[in-house]
């Protein structure tokens, strides 16, 4: 060591001290040397506590994973179904079976006619409605004979079209959960007893094509959970002074100046929360706790399935306006088709609307109480007429004598003969 670490005034380090590096000098590894074991691989997620954000515990408490598994309710913990969500209620493959359906009757059927007189009076009276028609062609109108090939008696000169109509009354049943206030009433725990099934709750009689709609509470299935709204504290922030306890002074405004009723802070005391900055949960009312519950709701719809047979050339967006004269009408708890009409046509339609209501019975949680098969005839008399040089058709239907006349020889006059367009032959 030496003895003088001065000289001249500027400082010089001890030249006797050994130089020691901070750095190791790293050594070759020997072929035969053990390698030390690898390190175990870092886990994916940090062991950091994060705390869960206010709108995460609310989720948390509201998730339908957290919910108990309610015996005959399974499908609720299946479709993860959380507060006010509802989900279909299964249907017992009994409930579907019937005994004794009804098999379609040979229907008595009076057919309406339109006479020949009857149908050249409404189509005389049709073209003189008509103020752009020309008139003198109903004068010297000539009836010639009758285009049987469209008809279904051949010796006939009526030609029927048929409108089929199937209402199915059915009723689904959905279960939720449905989150209340605790109030003196007492609670029906889960597992204090057997939870019935949803289709064995006692719900009214429906009546028969009526739309109803209503639910109640499954017994057994109450539970006790935090408030959804204020994580189970009984309180909230309060929206006045959002929390702060003190509200913006109405005199000042909050300007700095010279205020006596805020002493020139800007703020004032908030009465809503008295100074706290909270108030009771208006959800739960303060209690922290709300009453979690299974809800079935039945609800009951008509369901109608229509087909019609188009004859004399009305097209059957036309038909579906048409009222038509009702011949036959069958009602029971299920139909079952029996080639009942003597047209092959009205027998393969009734047989198509009852099974599109059995696809639906098959492909939905639905039961159906009621179907109810109505078929009306309406009536078509067909003239084809001659007036001078032109030819054309004339059809008369329905119940009071509605018109068709698509090929009439002039639908334009007066100052209109020149033009292209013509009056609407409906």
């Amino acid at each position: 060591m030496s003895n003088k670490p001065l000289m001249d005034d500027i400082y010089a380090p001890p030249r006797d001290i050994p130089f020691i590096s901070d750095r190791q000098i790293a050594q070759p590894v020997a072929l035969n040397k053990n390698l030390p074991p690898p390190l175990p691989p870092k886990p994916e997620r940090g062991t950091l506590y994060v705390p869960a954000k206010p709108e995460e515990l609310m989720r948390d408490i509201a998730s339908a994973k957290s919910f108990p598994i309610v015996p005959n309710y399974e499908e609720l913990h299946e479709e993860n179904a959380g507060i006010g969500k509802e989900v279909p209620c299964r249907v017992p493959q009994e409930m579907n079976f019937v005994v004794n359906p009804v098999i379609l009757p040979i229907p008595l059927v009076d057919f309406p006619v339109i006479t020949k007189d009857d149908a050249v009076a409404a189509f005389r009276n049709y073209v003189a409605s008509k103020m752009c028609w020309e008139h003198s062609f109903t004068q010297n109108l000539l009836v010639l004979a009758v285009d049987l090939r469209i008809f279904f008696h051949p010796q006939d000169e009526m030609s029927y079209c048929y409108k089929i109509t199937l209402d199915n009354y059915y009723e689904s049943r959905s279960a939720m959960w449905q989150e209340s206030r605790l109030s003196t009433a007492p609670l029906s725990p889960l597992g204090a007893g057997p939870c019935p099934h949803p289709w064995e709750l006692p719900f009214s009689a429906p009546t028969p094509f009526t739309d109803r709609k209503e639910s109640l509470s499954v017994p057994y299935t109450d539970v006790v959970r935090p408030c959804s709204f204020c994580m189970g504290k009984g309180r909230s922030p309060c929206s006045a002074c959002r929390g702060s306890g003190s509200a913006p002074c109405s005199q000042c405004r909050g300007d700095g100046a010279p205020c006596s009723a805020c002493g020139g802070t800007g703020r004032v005391y908030c009465t809503e929360c008295q100074g706290l900055g909270d108030v009771n949960c208006e959800r739960c009312e303060g209690r922290g706790k709300m009453k979690l519950e299974v809800v079935v709701t039945s609800e009951c719809r008509t369901s109608t399935f229509s087909s019609t047979i188009e004859r004399g050339g009305l097209t059957k967006e036309y038909l579906s306006l048409l009222e038509g004269k009702q011949v036959y009408c069958v009602q029971g708890q299920r139909l079952e088709e029996g080639d009942s009409f003597y047209d092959n046509a009205v027998n393969q339609a009734v047989r198509e609307v009852l099974e599109q209501a059995q696809r639906v019975v098959s492909e939905y949680e639905v039961v159906c109480h009621q179907q109810m098969l109505t078929v009306s005839i309406i009536p078509i008399r067909i003239l084809q007429c001659q007036s001078g040089e032109y030819q054309f058709s004339v059809s008369v239907f329905d119940n009071d004598r509605k018109v068709f006349c698509p090929d009439y020889p002039v639908q334009k006059c007066g100052v209109w003969k020149n033009l292209s367009s013509s009056c609407s032959i409906l």
